[in-house]
């Protein structure tokens, strides 16, 4: 035991990641009670981390002698039908990380010694013996709460009690499973160095296993949840409902306590409803009110062996509806959160396609437009073309006829010097205007050559 919680420490001094907090997703770290950042620098700090562990080994004892108090006074030490210090341990390992192992060894170590000092059937113990026994005890709570918290930051996802799978790691090789570790510890030290009856063994290693177990279902949600503050729910939506559970609540313990009335039961659906209503919040809480209802409504009637068994099955049942249901409800919201924000996405991206493809009908009808005029522009072109070629076959045919009339008027002498002149004159002006319709004809067909191109 202790080379496996040696080897567990130095892995996780290697792999900081066990503290829920120091891989908090960015988007939830806002609405945490701690500041995040600011927290893992306060942790490296070796004065904050004392103070952690200080606050905590008193918590952890205080825890443990009100455990003390709802359980089986037997040989040694107290072994409690739910054991708060176990859940205060896993919860403050997630939450702080491995630096906070100190506070749950000295702890659990303190309050084992101070029970051997303090109970009567431990006279005969050496206080070498007495140390034995609260080291081995203390040791295996300890590497329990490692091993609990290892899992969890392991297996679940970077936020625990966020889905169904996390939930079932939590309830059974991160609760049932590893809790065999202190109790088979604690009872075989019981049994080897502090003289437990062998008829003893079997029950009070029962109710040490079922008493850590349970003491992890109702703490550790209930101090993870409210302290992260991770899931984002409108309480003032739900006010009437609220005010009619702990109306409920607190008629189902006034009937108990004051009628004896067994209602123990009744608890169900409020735990249910107010997991439903509330996810994470509502689940830890109930639990942690149903737990101590009964437990006290137990105690203050003395029961005992199969009914305190009953009790805690009756409680573990419950707890483990209530936590499903809570993340059976955080799962739907998380889809249909994930379900808006790809419709959201899918609407962009069609009024994004629904503008290109706007874009591109657009630059179609251009083309198509600009296609229709050069078709246009081309059969005029065509048309033109030819009374082109004509008039300028015309025109050259003109020219050479005027030259032909120029040298005859030249040749004849009958003609006045004046009159020649002024048949030359005109026989110029024609010439010219032929010349500027050649001009303009080349002119038309190089516009035309352009068009056709």
């Amino acid at each position: 035991m202790f080379s496996l919680t040696i080897v567990l420490i130095s892995n996780l001094i290697k792999n900081e990641d066990l503290s829920i907090i120091a891989t908090l997703e960015k988007p939830w770290t806002g609405g945490s009670l701690l500041n995040v950042d600011h927290f893992i620098e306060k942790m490296k700090k070796w004065y904050f981390c004392l103070g952690i562990n200080l606050i905590l080994t008193v918590g952890i004892f205080l825890c443990a002698l009100l455990g003390r108090s709802l359980g089986i006074q037997e040989p040694a030490l107290a072994i409690s039908v739910v054991w708060p210090a176990t859940g205060l341990s896993l919860a403050t390992l997630l939450l702080f990380g491995y630096r906070a192992g100190v506070g749950v060894f000295v702890g659990n170590f303190a309050f084992n010694i101070f029970v051997l000092i303090i109970y009567p059937t431990a006279i005969h113990l050496t206080p070498l013996h007495k140390i034995i026994i609260a080291t081995f005890i203390s040791t295996g709570s300890f590497a329990q709460a490692l091993i609990s918290a290892y899992i969890i930051r392991t297996y679940s996802t970077p936020l625990i009690f966020r889905t169904v799978q996390d939930v079932f790691i939590f309830l059974i090789p991160a609760s049932m499973l590893s809790c065999l570790i202190g109790s088979t510890v604690g009872v075989a030290t019981l049994a080897i160095e502090g003289g437990l009856d062998k008829s003893l063994i079997l029950p009070v290693w029962l109710t040490f296993w079922l008493g850590d177990t349970v003491g992890i279902y109702v703490i550790t949600p209930l101090i993870v949840v409210w302290t992260l503050r991770y899931q984002e729910i409108r309480f003032s939506d739900h006010i009437p409902s609220f005010i009619c559970m702990v109306f409920l609540f607190g008629l189902f313990s006034f009937s108990t306590y004051f009628f004896d009335y067994p209602l123990p039961h009744l608890f169900v659906p409020l735990s249910i409803w107010a997991a439903y209503l509330f996810r994470m919040y509502g689940a830890s809480l109930a639990i942690f009110l149903m737990t101590a209802s009964s437990v006290a409504f137990a105690a203050f009637h003395g029961s005992e062996g199969t009914s305190l068994i009953s009790l805690i099955t009756f409680i573990s049942v419950t707890i483990a509806a209530s936590l499903i249901i809570a993340a059976v409800v955080n799962e739907r919201a998380d889809a249909w959160a994930l379900l808006d924000s790809r419709n959201t996405y899918l609407e962009k991206e069609v009024d994004v396609k629904m503008n290109i493809l706007d874009q591109v009908r657009s630059e179609v009808s251009q083309n198509r437009k600009l296609s229709t005029q050069s078709s246009v522009s081309k059969s005029l072109t065509l048309e033109i073309h030819a009374p082109l070629n004509q008039i300028e076959d015309i025109t050259k045919s003109s020219l050479e006829a005027l030259k032909e009339i120029q040298k005859l008027l030249t040749e004849q002498s009958n003609l006045t010097l004046v009159e020649k002149k002024i048949f030359a004159q005109k026989l110029y002006q024609i010439r010219q205007g032929l010349s500027d319709t050649i001009d303009l004809q080349k002119f038309i067909a190089k516009v035309v050559k352009k068009l056709i191109k």
